[in-house]
């Protein structure tokens, strides 16, 4: 394990990529109380799935769909609400995106799974207006990880201009593990964060992986030692000072950039799923995917990604997958999907 940098961070500037973040304690408004990790002064009632809140000019929004924040309907519309009146608000000049409790967003709803495969719901139809919401904000967007960010959940991260993490935090895309692809941007952002090979790993084997090493991949901008809220409050005020546009996930190439290197890291990649995963139809699909992000411009590269997905989730494989996930209690008493069963059920 590397051992990173300290630095400290007194609000005028951020630290480069491949930093921890060091905090002096922050002076909040008054109307904005830290009490055993982010407790924002609510805007409504906090019964409510998102709770948008403000510490002077950032604006916060907090998922809070106990026990384990999972996209269930409601939440992405939530979220979406809370951006378009935090950029309607002259005075907020960057916002900051955090679960509530003890995680961010670990993955899907399971209710959705199966009205998806039931034919009841399309795919995606409320994640995808949230990612292109956050992308597309006009105000930088800070996403604040703990606990887990898995499947849908780093989709959501990752379509959020920036990152930061507590320690403890781990993100991956284990969708594989269910006989599926990433089907909401995963295979078209993370590469263009982590490089193709880290995207192909990820997407192919479905392991999590510790915020130390998502930082180093460059799926994380910082590490944050001490309050993840506070942290992630000085990050985006520190961004918003600077003046820059949002950074764009989807707009970064320079990974992409070499095409010897993407066709050797196919290969290679190709070559061990060969080995380890013989047979299965998910993860040469992540493959093919990703290589649609080196070859295909982000639209028509998501385009491809929902196509294999759609594919993946019609195959026995999947069918198969999806019922021993369902079988062997893969859901919270909401009926979230448990992403932290799943890694370990469905790692054999």
């Amino acid at each position: 394990m590397p051992c990173w940098p300290s630095s400290c961070f007194n609000g005028s500037r951020a630290n480069g990529p491949g930093t921890i973040l060091h905090l002096e304690r922050i002076p909040l408004s008054h109307d904005f109380v830290l009490d055993q990790g982010p407790q924002p002064t609510k805007v409504g009632d906090m019964d409510e799935l998102v709770v948008q809140s403000r510490a002077r000019d950032i604006g916060i929004i907090t998922i809070n769909n106990p026990p384990v924040n999972a996209l269930s309907p409601g939440v992405p519309e939530g979220i979406i609400t809370a951006l378009g009146s935090l950029q309607k608000d002259a005075a907020i000049t960057g916002i900051v995106l955090i679960g509530g409790g003890r995680t961010f967003i670990p993955g899907a709803d399971i209710k959705e799974f199966e009205r998806i495969t039931s034919g009841q719901k399309q795919r995606n139809a409320g994640l995808t207006p949230l990612l292109q919401a956050l992308e597309e904000c006009a105000k930088p967007v800070v996403c604040a990880i703990h606990g887990t960010a898995f499947g849908g959940g780093l989709e959501t991260a990752m379509a959020c201009h920036y990152r930061v993490a507590v320690a403890s935090a781990q993100v991956g895309q284990p969708e594989v593990k269910l006989g599926l692809i990433p089907g909401a941007g995963g295979t078209q952002r993370l590469p263009r964060l982590a490089g193709v090979a880290r995207a192909a790993e990820m997407c192919t084997m479905g392991e999590p992986v510790p915020a130390a090493e998502a930082l180093q991949a460059g799926i994380q901008d910082q590490i944050v030692a001490g309050d993840l809220l506070e942290g992630a409050i000085a990050f985006a005020r520190a961004l918003a000072a600077r003046g820059e546009p949002p950074r764009k996930t989807r707009d970064l190439t320079e990974k992409l950039n070499d095409p010897k290197a993407n066709a050797q890291a196919l290969h290679e990649a190709r070559a061990m799923i060969k080995q380890r995963a013989r047979g299965l139809f998910a993860p040469p699909k992540a493959l093919d995917a990703i290589e649609a992000a080196t070859r295909l411009p982000f639209e028509e590269g998501l385009r491809k990604e929902g196509n294999l997905y759609d594919q993946a989730l019609a195959t026995p494989e999947g069918v198969r997958r999806m019922q021993q996930f369902l079988a062997r209690g893969g859901q919270t008493r909401s009926g979230a999907v448990s992403y932290d069963w799943l890694v370990g059920a469905l790692a054999g």
